[in-house]
């Protein structure tokens, strides 16, 4: 016998009672349609924070506060500030994250320029507005790919296949080497996260002391011909704080001996 086939038998046989609440049934008062305020369900469904509404203003006061605060010694003491060329690149930064595309930023500049720096303030930024999460972006250093490489292969890059990332250091790095086989990391993940680019909506930002024409020539035509697509220039035309910072440090330690 099958299973609906005894059920069905066993609710004929008369010792079987029907359920308790079948019997006596609850009397339950409906109660009045309550109206919700507009938005109301909402704002209960979506957990992230509501977006802070920021003025330009705000915004540009914000970043230069974050600036004081992860790098004092430069800001205040040594004059790294914001210079035209620097306020301009803080400016187009802001503008660029802001309007959620997936396009990078491609930061040229001397060494010593404070390209790092400008990057670790944007992040931080960004870390602000709740509306801006699909901009957040991790942070590592060319080399540090390499070693990933060098100890575990394909295995160690997978992390940077996908998700936003900034590679840092660019034209440090040497060709890594696993098993023999030599490989230029940074090319090879540029052109596989240009394939994944639109599917993914992942972001790539780049930060190097090459200029775009030795970073062609460095990288290939391959990865070349997809800059355009793959991220915005901005360029730091400022002096090497490094040095100028050293400099400082010698003469303050020179007068007070």
């Amino acid at each position: 016998m099958n299973p609906i086939e005894h059920l069905s038998k066993l609710a004929n046989m008369k010792h079987i009672q029907s359920p308790h609440w079948e019997r006596n049934p609850l009397k339950i008062k409906s109660n009045p349609v309550v109206s919700l305020p507009p938005g109301y369900l909402d704002k209960i469904n979506d957990k992230k924070p509501p977006a802070k509404e920021i003025s330009q203003k705000e915004a540009g006061q914000l970043f230069s506060r974050i600036a004081r605060k992860i790098c004092p010694e430069k800001w205040d003491k040594f004059g790294f500030e914001f210079t035209r060329n620097t306020k301009s690149v803080a400016n187009f930064c802001m503008k660029q994250v802001s309007q959620k595309n997936n396009r990078g930023i491609f930061l040229l500049g001397k060494p010593g320029s404070g390209k790092s720096t400008m990057f670790k303030i944007l992040r931080l930024w960004i870390m602000q507005f709740s509306d801006l999460e699909s901009q957040r972006f991790n942070i590592v250093s060319t080399q540090d790919m390499v070693s990933a490489y060098e100890k575990d292969g394909d295995e160690g890059l997978k992390k940077y296949m996908s998700g936003n990332w900034l590679f840092d250091d660019i034209d440090t790095e040497e060709n890594a080497v696993h098993y023999g086989k030599k490989e230029d990391i940074l090319r090879r993940i540029l052109e596989r996260r240009y394939a994944k680019m639109d599917e993914q909506q992942i972001i790539t930002h780049l930060c190097t002391n090459l200029t775009k024409e030795q970073f062609v020539e460095r990288y290939g035509q391959r990865v070349g011909s997809r800059m355009n697509e793959m991220f915005d220039l901005a360029i730091l035309s400022e002096k090497d704080y490094r040095h100028v910072n050293r400099d400082k440090r010698l003469n303050a330690t020179k007068y007070n001996n």
